[in-house]
């Protein structure tokens, strides 16, 4: 009877941690707020900085770079935009030339031209990130501009959650 149970606990154990690998990794990790930490080294101590990124989504796109002995030329790239807790969009992926990086921002039309969103000038983003109310300015369509290329947020969610000390516990603001 101990064996049987002994290897009934084992093959929970492993699905559990399956689920679990397949829940960080998987599809279910890239809309979320993930948090990551970085290890430095100060005045010869390591220290470490928590910091978080929001998955943005995969585009296809056309960057312009330049080669060492083709000049600049145009390069078709699949890129994997994420928002990170500083405000910095960064984009990586690959080409026809291979691993390629891209800075990205946001944006708002107004008329024939892009108007770069700041952070601190969003109020709130709502619809799955694909519009956004800007302070002292009407609800407008939020878009993702990299370089010549412009493309629609497809799933995002960004909600203000405060640790609240008394309670031991985090609450929707």
């Amino acid at each position: 009877m101990k064996t049987g149970t002994a290897f009934f606990i084992t093959i929970l154990v492993i699905f559990a941690l399956t689920i679990t690998t397949y829940a960080q990794y998987g599809q279910f990790s890239t809309r979320s707020l993930l948090e990551k930490k970085i290890y430095y080294i100060a005045n010869g101590k390591i220290g470490t900085c928590s910091y978080w990124s929001v998955p943005l989504g995969k585009f296809d796109c056309t960057l312009n770079r330049y080669f060492a002995g083709e000049g600049k030329i145009d390069v078709q790239a699949t890129m994997n935009f994420t928002m990170l807790s500083s405000g910095y969009v960064e984009g990586h992926g690959y080409g026809t030339k291979g691993k390629i990086g891209s800075e990205a921002q946001f944006v708002y039309e107004d008329g024939d031209s892009l108007i770069p969103i700041a952070l601190k000038d969003i109020e709130y983003v709502y619809d799955n990130g694909r519009t956004v109310k800007l302070k002292n300015k009407p609800e407008c369509p939020l878009v993702l501009s990299c370089e010549a290329n412009t493309f629609s947020i497809n799933k995002m969610q960004i909600m203000i959650w405060v640790y609240d000390k008394k309670f031991n516990e985090l609450k929707h603001k």
